[in-house]
């Protein structure tokens, strides 16, 4: 039986004492059945809390059950922050809503686990969720056009437009271009980043939350989703 690897998005109960964990993984998502979980003396208490990276073993066809894991990572520092825990399951939240679609599993389950991994330590965790949606929109297909105008390919005097799908020129302005250069730039900085090396972050608090409005704006529009965690990371209030 060959192990598998994911991290525990979210888990439902299931009967008395069992409950079902979805996991993400290279091959997706998948469901498992994970027999007395909530028993306080289940060795597999503590491996289907959310946002915990696990090996594990499981069999079964339709619904697999657990049958032997461990805990890679715990991920203690976004459970034991909220402000982290919310940025951290608002990108679980996107991932999972999407998972069952044409989504490339074994580039972006690797790439999840590294910018959960920055969000539980970065000072600036709220930027690697940013990096996140930015890139998963490639992913999806939907990516905002950054280096140019969507519709010339015009480089000057660029605003971003959610309706129109990125960057706009004079000459193909809407109403909703209303994010300037500063908010492109900071999108472009993100969007290009490779997450392996530092972030340098030189942008002023006001366009940091101009980009966060556009992403949100952006997300909205094109995904048709706010997420729960994201409404409720909005709602904290701001330190």
């Amino acid at each position: 039986m060959v192990a598998k690897e994911g991290i525990v998005v979210n888990q439902i109960a299931f009967k008395e004492s069992s409950v079902i964990v979805h996991v993400y993984g290279s091959d997706g998502l998948v469901s498992l059945l994970v027999h007395g979980a909530k028993k306080w003396q289940s060795p597999h208490r503590r491996i289907v809390e959310p946002i915990t990276a696990i090996r594990y073993h499981a069999t079964g066809k339709n619904l697999l059950t657990l049958t032997d894991a461990d805990i890679l990572e715990d991920f203690d520092g976004l459970k034991n922050d909220l402000e982290r825990g919310l940025a951290a399951s608002h990108v679980l939240e996107l991932t999972q809503r999407h998972a069952e679609g044409d989504l490339d599993h074994a580039k972006l389950y690797p790439f999840l686990t590294n910018v959960l991994r920055q969000i539980e330590k970065s000072p600036r965790y709220d930027l690697y969720a940013t990096m996140f949606e930015l890139k998963f929109y490639f992913l999806l297909g939907v990516q905002p056009a950054l280096r140019g105008c969507v519709v010339c390919k015009a480089t000057e005097d660029l605003r971003l437009s959610v309706s129109a799908g990125g960057a706009v020129c004079p000459d193909h302005r809407r109403p909703d271009a209303v994010y300037g250069e500063d908010v492109l730039l900071a999108a472009s900085r993100l969007y290009h980043h490779d997450i392996k090396n530092p972030l340098v972050w030189d942008f002023d608090e006001a366009t940091d939350a101009t980009l966060r409005r556009f992403v949100d704006d952006y997300t909205a529009y094109h995904l048709h989703l706010l997420t729960k965690s994201r409404q409720l990371w909005m709602g904290l209030p701001k330190r």
